[in-house]
């Protein structure tokens, strides 16, 4: 990717190169999201701006390993 003027960075992300979509969901609807990660090492995810229980909430000590889901 290139932010900007800025030199090619390469990137990560889901279903392409750049970052993570937005995803708009309703208060009270019922969501289940199945990431899989496709990457060639290990990746996680971080679910920003949700109030949800911290076990379902992703991050660094909930780690996705290549072609796991």
């Amino acid at each position: 990717m290139q932010f900007g003027s800025r030199a090619l960075t390469p990137t990560y992300g889901f279903n392409g190169p750049f970052l993570g979509p937005a995803v708009r969901l309703r208060r009270g609807d019922d969501v289940v999201m199945h990431v899989k990660n496709a990457l060639p090492e290990p990746t996680t995810v971080h679910w920003h701006g949700l109030i949800i229980p911290g076990d379902a909430d992703g991050g660094p000590h909930q780690i996705i390993q290549p072609a796991d889901t």
